[in-house]
């Protein structure tokens, strides 16, 4: 990490406490630290950089990879964008394996896949669909969440001879020609599995680097953003599952959004 951003973060983190010791993103309450109407726009908070500027994942920012260490934010960072987008009714799909998104279970807007072979199948009709030239769909924007577990599992099954065992080549195909008709995916885990790690840097436009947890400090969520466009410090936005559903439902986080 380069001394300027250090700078950044530790300028962050006065920001955020008011100068007491830092407080886990359980306790980053909406209230205190969100401008008002922050969830009116349909392009969804990421989280803080300093001076409470809000960062949002924009479709100029393309494909996202964020590099998250375990325990270190990446189920709360997918959990924030979801609720938002699905909020607006922009359509999204959440990969999930281990249950930690159950709370997306049943809402408008929002699919949640945690059988393999489903991810699978879902994969390859996104990549036909972001393949195809019968209708145009720059103005339906549609997300791709892809927790951890569910991107490995996806590495694993590409190794196998079973013969659908191919998401790992749609989520390519889905990377390489999806952003020009809609599609955004992000995809959050601690390292590239090796089956996307030559295609990573030529079709993944924006990074989000977890930072490394410290013993002096331990503070899931704190992230770099590294974008063509802009790089900044950003502690992400925590949205409990509760808030998450209500927010996804009602446009409200439960708080005065």
């Amino acid at each position: 990490m380069t001394h300027s951003n250090r700078r950044a973060l530790k300028r962050l983190r006065r920001v955020l406490t008011g100068g007491r010791p830092a407080r886990g993103p359980r306790q980053l309450a909406l209230r205190q630290h969100m401008p008002r109407g922050w969830s009116q726009d349909v392009d969804p908070v990421i989280g803080l950089a300093a001076g409470d500027e809000p960062v949002r994942l924009t479709p100029a920012d393309g494909h996202t990879l964020a590099l998250v260490p375990p325990g270190m934010g990446a189920t709360t960072l997918l959990r924030t964008l979801g609720a938002q987008l699905a909020r607006h009714g922009v359509h999204v799909d959440l990969f999930d394996t281990v249950g930690e998104h159950r709370w997306a279970t049943g809402l408008p807007h929002l699919t949640r896949y945690d059988d393999p072979e489903e991810m699978h199948h879902q994969l390859y009709h996104l990549a036909h669909a972001a393949q195809s030239s019968q209708a145009d769909r720059r103005d339906r924007r549609h997300a791709v969440l892809i927790e951890e577990r569910a991107l490995a599992e996806m590495d694993a099954f590409h190794h196998t001879p079973w013969p659908g065992a191919r998401g790992m080549d749609a989520l390519i195909t889905l990377l390489a020609h999806g952003r020009p008709h809609g599609f955004q995916v992000v995809l959050a885990c601690p390292h590239v599995p090796p089956s996307l790690t030559p295609q990573a840097s030529l079709l993944v436009t924006t990074q989000l680097l977890g930072e490394p947890p410290s013993h002096r400090d331990l503070r899931p969520g704190r992230m770099r953003l590294v974008s063509p466009r802009r790089v900044t410090a950003v502690q992400v936005l925590h949205l409990s599952e509760p808030e998450a559903t209500h927010l996804a439902l009602t446009g409200a986080p439960g708080a005065d959004g």
